[in-house]
Order: C-alpha cells, then structure tokens, then sequence
C-alpha cells in the first residue's frame, strides 16, 4: 500500500519538475531494492539453519536463496497461507533454488516457532504508529517469537514505510467469503497489523534497523530521495 502511494508521489513530483532523467533512476534503484535487502539481511541470517515464513515475498525469497547459495545448510518451513495459498507458491520457488522448504498448516506455524532460530516474514506497509502491516497470520508468529525468545524479521523496502503527511487510512477488509467457504457465512481477512515490540529490527535496502529508527529516518518524501536518487 505504501510503496504504491509513495511511488506515485515522488514519481509526480519528478515529472511535474521536469526531472525525467531521475523519474528513470528512481524505477531502477526501485527495481535493485530487493537485492539490498536481501544484502542486509545476511547479517541476521547469519547462523541461522531453521527458519519460519509465511505468504509469498519476493523479499524473503530472494534474501533466503541468496544464503542458501552462500553453501549454506538451511530449513524453511513455510506456512500454506490460505486462502490463495501464496505459501504453497514461495516453497516451490525456494525448492527450485535448492532450499529444503516444508509447507505446513497455517495453524501448525506458531506452534513450530520454538524450532526455528527465526521467523522471516515480507512486510506490506509499516505505519507511523510502529505496527506493521502484513498477511494474515504474521501476528500469529509474531506472538509466539516473543513466548520463545526467537527474533522476528519483516524484510521491506524503505517505499514501503507510511509517510508523514501520506497517512494510509488502513482498516481490515473482508474480502470474497467464498475463498474461505461456501457453505457457511465467512471473514475472509487477508492483512493484519503486527505490533512493533513483537519485531526484533526491520530488514530494509536500508540496513537492519529497529522499527523507531526506521520510522525517524524515513519520515518525508526527502528521505526517500535521499535513499533512491543520490549517488
């Protein structure tokens, strides 16, 4: 949501300047800020052979091949995620990169917590209040990190972070009942917000930050030019 409204706005400012040489640096640092993160979070994967995730975050995806091809020996359990089942997508897709991925029943994740050495998720959006926005069952793994003392990571880009003045009006949607059942009335949430006590940093393009030093870095459109458009 964020890197949407974000995009759009430091994408229009550059036009209506009549900047078009930077509107066209700005799509490719945007484009090579998966590979940052994926750089910084080597550091916190560092030591880490059993690993937890959910949902499909090209994120995670390429931060967690990218170890595995350092030789590493690393597990992914990797939660179903439905009702679209992205998870089920993400263990295919680490498979074929050559990590040992498991899907498990979303219900199984919070439970298996306490054998992992971290729990990897994507992020959405992280708001100004500190919550982080993700798919439905982060706050779940979230929860039982904090009961077992293993660290929680959201992976995201810096676009990603809700500006000051570019406030999101968030709010939980139900979306089509019948991806969950047809045979009874359903909710069918498909984000949730996530706390920030309950992350122990927030890997971005920008390094592995705590979410208040995030938030404080990246808090106006300038900041972000600052990441993207200077060499």
């Amino acid at each position: 949501m964020a890197a949407v409204v974000n995009a759009s706005v430091m994408g229009r400012g550059l036009v209506l300047s009549g900047e078009w040489d930077l509107l066209a640096v700005l799509g490719e640092r945007l484009h090579q800020a998966r590979g940052g993160v994926a750089t910084a979070a080597q550091a916190v994967l560092r030591d880490v052979r059993t690993a937890l995730t959910l949902s499909f975050s090209s994120d995670v995806l390429e931060a967690l091949t990218t170890y595995q091809g350092g030789s590493t020996s690393l597990k992914v359990f990797v939660c179903e995620s439905r009702p679209l089942n992205e998870g089920v997508s993400l263990a295919r897709e680490l498979r074929r990169s050559g990590v040992e991925a498991l899907v498990i029943a979303d219900a199984a994740g919070p439970g298996l917590v306490a054998r992992c050495d971290a729990v990897i998720t994507g992020a959405d959006t992280l708001l100004r209040n500190g919550q982080l926005v993700n798919k439905i069952g982060t706050l779940g793994l979230a929860l039982a990190s904090e009961k077992h003392g293993v660290p929680c990571y959201p992976l995201m880009e810096a676009i990603k972070v809700e500006l000051e003045g570019l406030e999101i009006p968030w709010r939980e949607e139900s979306r089509d009942p019948e991806e969950i059942s047809d045979q009874v009335e359903a909710l069918n949430f498909y984000f949730e917000r996530v706390p920030s006590g309950l992350l122990s940093s927030v890997v971005t393009d920008a390094g592995v930050l705590k979410v208040r030093k995030v938030l404080h870095r990246f808090r106006r459109e300038e900041d972000l030019k600052a990441l993207y458009l200077q060499d």
